[in-house]
């Protein structure tokens, strides 16, 4: 049974699943199941079963079932650039199997996280993360971190920091920064663990998905 081949929904509890009227919405008039078609749903925990659409009610097709949580977890941090929307950086490290997003506070940086913005973004990467999950068929939903300076993100174990004068990646690689539009400072880079991304000079949301794909082709790779 490949799970990515079905349609995904997130519940409360996949031994007794119940949809929400914006969820049976979707898969009903978007994706166009009727009564009888199957789909999965996980709690976004790892658990996750086959289900079948009725009428009046979900109806298990298979065991429950779990997946453990990766044993090397990726994590990107990025800095938005102005005129893109935050979530959309939390969107695609959603979809290219992220477990870690971590929002950073630059020296450089065009976006200025005061508390009310923050509280309010919270929320909306809250639905954010939900959505880009289902769509790319994950049971385990990544966690989106408080905004971070670069600074207590570097202090992270084995972070290093994207820029085009470092080093090639490796496999033990697991946590990486990309910077903003202005690039990093001096003050940031001094004593930074610098890893080179493929191809020339990256905009900043060009080099969140590439920093998320190294990663990702690092940790195919290490297996």
């Amino acid at each position: 049974m490949n799970r990515r081949s079905l349609p995904l929904v997130f519940v409360g509890s996949v031994d007794a699943p119940e949809l929400d009227e914006a969820d049976e919405r979707h898969l009903r008039k978007a994706l166009r199941l009727r009564d009888g078609d199957s789909f999965g749903v996980s709690d976004g925990r790892g658990h996750w079963r086959q289900v079948r659409l009725e009428a009046e009610a979900v109806v298990p097709d298979s065991d429950a079932i779990f997946e453990p949580a990766s044993t090397d977890p990726l994590t990107v941090g990025f800095c938005p650039v102005k005129g893109e929307r935050a979530e959309w950086f939390v969107q695609k490290l959603t979809e290219l199997d992220v477990d870690r997003i971590i929002p950073l506070v630059s020296d450089r940086g065009v976006v200025r996280w005061d508390e009310k913005r923050t509280a309010k973004l919270a929320e909306r990467f809250t639905t954010t993360v939900r959505e880009a999950a289902m769509q790319s068929r994950r049971v385990w939903m990544p966690t989106v971190e408080a905004p971070m300076p670069v600074v207590d993100a570097l202090a992270l174990p084995g972070a290093a920091m994207a820029d085009p004068d470092g080093r090639a990646p490796r496999v033990s690689d697991r946590v990486l920064l990309v910077g903003p539009e202005g690039g990093w400072s001096e003050k940031e880079r001094h004593g930074a663990d610098l890893v080179r991304l493929p191809g020339a000079v990256l905009r900043a949301e060009t080099a969140a998905i590439a920093a998320a794909v190294v990663l990702g082709s690092q940790r195919a790779v290490g297996k």
